[in-house]
């Protein structure tokens, strides 16, 4: 948002036409007055918001000594027009800061409840995503062309007034829709804790079922045929000697 010049704001006293000073006087106390008590509204939703707007109303404000203190060789009639301009630039300044605070307090909301059904609890819900990107063209659009619209200040407090509202709906509904993610993320662990364990059941199962598969299909365990007992001559025998093994066959023989 950047301020407008001043050589700019002069010829934005819309249609007044009138060089009665004394009616432009008056003018001006409505376009202050106004432009006062909307800045102060749009402040009370976004603090950055009475930066320009504030800029604006004191540019209003020295005009206005100016065309008191005029000389005759200065129309005061000018200094008014060029005051009544900065009040309804201030009113769109105002406007605008409290236009975008509003956007993006619904793309968040847009953002934080994708997982559920919005509409079910904020039954407008597509009127106000609708009325959202109504009012982001409508902001946009004069940055993109540099096209300055100070005639659109009215129409900046109506689609800042609504968004307003559009907001304050959706906040009251996160209660509700906080309690249906919740519900949700319960469901999903419950379905996750089900599936981890139908997969550990199965593979138990498989486990089991190869096991006895391989038992009932081995081949039966039988102990080697044990070696032939030499028998010693009975001289030897009786001796209580042995002959002597060779060598596989004395292993043998002593297993």
């Amino acid at each position: 948002m950047s301020p407008k010049s001043e050589s700019e704001s002069q010829n934005s006293a819309s249609s007044t036409d009138d060089s009665d000073p004394l009616k432009l006087l008056q003018k001006l106390a409505d376009e202050y007055e106004r432009a006062d008590t909307f800045c102060k509204r749009v402040k009370s939703f976004v603090e950055e918001a009475g930066i320009p707007a504030a800029n604006e109303l004191r540019y209003a404000g020295h005009h206005a000594i100016l065309a008191v203190c005029a000389s005759p060789t200065t129309p005061r009639v000018d200094h008014l027009r060029k005051a009544i301009s900065h009040c309804q630039r201030a009113t769109y300044e105002a406007g605008e800061a409290g236009i975008l605070v509003a956007l993006e307090k619904i793309y968040t909301f847009t953002a934080d409840y994708k997982q559920v059904i919005v509409g079910t609890v904020v039954t407008n819900y597509q009127g106000i995503l609708r009325r959202a990107q109504q009012a982001q063209k409508r902001v946009t659009e004069p940055r993109e062309t540099n096209d300055h619209r100070d005639n659109d200040h009215e129409t900046h407090v109506r689609i800042f007034d609504e968004l307003v509202e559009d907001c304050n709906a959706l906040d009251l509904a996160r209660d509700e829709l906080n309690k249906a993610l919740d519900h949700d993320s319960r469901d999903g662990k419950r379905h996750n804790t089900n599936l981890s364990a139908s997969v550990i059941i199965g593979a138990l199962a498989i486990a089991v079922a190869v096991y006895f598969g391989l038992k009932q299909t081995s081949i039966p365990y039988a102990p080697p045929p044990a070696a032939p007992i030499q028998q010693a001559p009975a001289g030897e025998a009786a001796k209580g000697k042995l002959p002597p093994a060779s060598g596989s066959e004395s292993q043998s023989g002593r297993q």
